[in-house]
């Protein structure tokens, strides 16, 4: 998913912090070419990886 920069990897990482899923994934589909199924298994990913981290 080459389409999310780093910046916007932030942005989403700051909202589901904020337990803002849903605006995380609106985020991605507004500001890359993904599509809305694409955008919540990236957001879906993204929050295993920080759950993980933890």
């Amino acid at each position: 998913m080459s389409q999310i920069t780093p910046k916007l990897e932030v942005e989403v990482i700051q909202l589901l912090k904020q337990n803002k899923i849903l605006e995380a994934i609106k985020l991605i589909v507004t500001n890359t070419e993904l599509g809305l199924k694409d955008s919540k298994e990236y957001v879906d990913e993204l929050k295993v990886r920080l759950k993980n981290s933890k």
